[in-house]
């Protein structure tokens, strides 16, 4: 008994309720975006390279300089050349450490800022010695400070 009556419900039901509405699909991309300029044209849009960096903004690198502000040059990639230097790097990213002058060091045909210590603020008891400090990603968050020398 109890089945038959859910039956005649659903066939009431059914018959008073319209199907659902099929979208056709060239409506569906305007029913499913808000803004056209949610989804990237020109040229901001390309393939993704991945972790290798070649996508990231350097902003450390001086691109003109003059040659007597060319402080080191070296053929190797800089981690593999100079030192790095922690308690300096960490004083970076704090602002305890900053370039008052100084020029440019050139690694693997990169160039990036340095300066010696008698070029830079010593703020908070910050022991420099007489080495080439190298500047990357300098006045930010993730700055990294290498030493170049004897």
């Amino acid at each position: 008994m109890r089945a038959i009556i859910t039956g005649m419900i659903f066939g009431l039901v059914a018959a008073f309720v319209p199907p659902p509405q099929i979208v056709a699909p060239s409506m569906a991309g305007d029913l499913l975006s808000t803004n056209k300029r949610h989804y990237t044209k020109g040229p901001r849009r390309g393939a993704y390279k991945g972790f290798s960096g070649s996508t990231r903004n350097r902003r450390t690198i001086t691109v003109q300089a003059q040659n007597d502000n060319l402080y080191a040059k070296d053929d190797g990639y800089i981690a593999n050349a100079a030192d790095f230097d922690l308690e300096a790097s960490l004083a970076c990213r704090e602002g305890r450490l900053r370039r008052l002058g100084g020029g440019i060091a050139e690694f693997n045909k990169t160039r990036y800022p340095a300066a010696f210590a008698r070029q830079m603020s010593k703020a908070q008891g910050i022991a420099l010695s007489n080495k080439l400090y190298i500047f990357v990603n300098e006045s930010s968050t993730a700055c990294r400070v290498y030493t170049f020398g004897p």
